[in-house]
C-alpha cells in the first residue's frame, strides 16, 4: 500500500534535515518520543509553539493569548520544556520562553526517517 503525505506534512519535512536512515536511531528511550508526541498532542501547546515561532515571549505575554489561567499555561510550558521543544531564561522578574526549533526538527527527523514515504520525499528534493 502506497500512502502519500499531505502537502502540509511535506512542508514540515522540507525543513527537517534528511540524515542517512541507517545512521539515525529513534531517541534513546521511547519515553523521550512519548514526551515529544504528548507535547504536540494538545491544541493549546501547539498554539504556544506557533506564538513562540515569531519571537521570545514572557509567561504573561503567552497567557494574554488565551482564556486560561497563568498556572494552566505554566503547566503547558512545563510539558513543552520537558519535551525540549522550548527553552526558558530568567530576565529580571520574568521568565522568557523561546521555541527550540532545532530540537523540534531533530526529533521530527529522527521519527520520520523511519517511514519509507518520508525517505523517498527527502531523496526527491
Amino acid at each position: 500500500m502506497n500512502h502519500r503525505l499531505p502537502s502540509s506534512a511535506k512542508h514540515v519535512l522540507s525543513a527537517v534535515p534528511t540524515p542517512d536512515a541507517d545512521n539515525v536511531a529513534l531517541p534513546a528511550s521511547t519515553r523521550e518520543l512519548d514526551k515529544f508526541f504528548k507535547a504536540l498532542s494538545d491544541q493549546t501547546r501547539r498554539h504556544i509553539l506557533q506564538l513562540l515561532q515569531r519571537r521570545e515571549l514572557s509567561v504573561g505575554e503567552i497567557v494574554n493569548n488565551f482564556e486560561l489561567s497563568q498556572p494552566t499555561i505554566s503547566r503547558h510550558l512545563s510539558v513543552l520544556k520537558e519535551a525540549r521543544l522550548v527553552t526558558d531564561r530568567r530576565a529580571g522578574q520574568h521568565v522568557m520562553y523561546r521555541l527550540s526549533g532545532e530540537s523540534l526538527a531533530r526529533a521530527a527527523g529522527k521519527f520520520f526517517v523511519h517511514f519509507d514515504d518520508c525517505q523517498d520525499l527527502g531523496r526527491r528534493r
